[in-house]
């Protein structure tokens, strides 16, 4: 009877030892299951991200096209020079100011991706008034043109005939301008 026991003792300690090692494989195997599970959970997570943001990409480029027409509007377009020029002169003489342009020709804009783009380089000088001179320069900012002050001067100039002070202005500005492919 004592080998029985012996036997039947021996025997559960083996299937309990079978089952502990068994548990352990099987938990193991599952925690491995859950930690891939997580893993392909975060990729989905990844590529939903990617997807959301592609969209939103996309919308916006479909909506944007209004605002690149509109901001093609701030760039001088080609045979436009002599408008821009004369925007200018029109202000100046709104303003009470005396004005000249001394020079106008175009620069590249220097970079060698934007290909298409120039500027309009134009040096102008105006007599007047210090209200009128400040005016003139802070609505320069306000031209519906993408406008580059490249240097400006103000000094005055002494007293004018009726005998006011007398300001002088030489701006030198660069706008934005679509070359003309017809050259």
């Amino acid at each position: 009877m004592k080998t029985r026991t012996n036997y039947t003792l021996i025997l559960f300690s083996i299937l309990a030892l079978i089952f502990v090692v068994g548990y352990f494989f099987s938990v193991s195997y599952i925690k491995g299951l859950g930690t891939k599970a997580d893993k392909e959970n975060g990729e989905v997570a990844d590529l939903e991200v990617k997807h959301a943001r592609a969209t939103s990409l996309s919308a916006i480029a479909r909506s944007g096209k209004g605002d690149i027409e509109r901001l093609d509007d701030f760039i001088v377009q080609p045979g436009g020079e002599i408008a821009v020029v004369k925007a200018l002169e029109q202000l100046a003489r709104n303003l009470s100011l005396i004005s000249t342009t001394d020079s106008i020709d175009t620069q590249d804009i220097g970079t060698s991706t934007v290909k298409s783009k120039e500027f309009l380089h134009i040096v102008m000088s105006t007599n007047g008034r210090w209200e009128n001179t400040r005016r003139f320069l802070s609505l320069l900012e306000t031209l519906p043109y993408n406008v580059k002050e490249n240097r400006i001067d103000l000094f005055s100039a002494g007293m004018s005939p009726s005998g006011s002070p007398s300001w002088q202005g030489h701006f030198d500005i660069s706008i934005v301008k679509n070359k003309d492919t017809a050259q």
